[in-house]
């Protein structure tokens, strides 16, 4: 299980179709969503080679995703992090 409250990442998770099970409300209007899968058939960038990777953990994918390594599509991304915020205002 991961708990994320960086909208980024969350948006990350979404456009890589990684689920999330809940959405905890935390003090101040922070929400934190609750990952519970691995993620599956994810494009890495190894010494600067595209790699497919079958399944992935929620830890490596998040090194990954800060370290820009990681390949997904700008629109799906985009729709995703669109998402999240809706989510967010929607829940206050």
């Amino acid at each position: 299980m991961k708990k994320v409250s960086d909208m980024y990442l969350v948006g990350t998770f979404l456009a890589l179709e990684v689920p999330y099970t809940e959405i905890e409300e935390q003090g101040s209007g922070r929400k934190q969503f609750v990952f519970e899968e691995d993620a599956h058939n994810i494009i890495v960038l190894e010494n600067g080679v595209p790699v497919l990777k079958e399944t992935m953990g929620l830890d490596e994918l998040e090194s990954y995703h800060a370290s820009g390594n990681l390949l997904l599509s700008s629109d799906r991304l985009c729709a995703a992090i669109r998402n999240v915020k809706s989510i967010i205002h929607a829940r206050k």
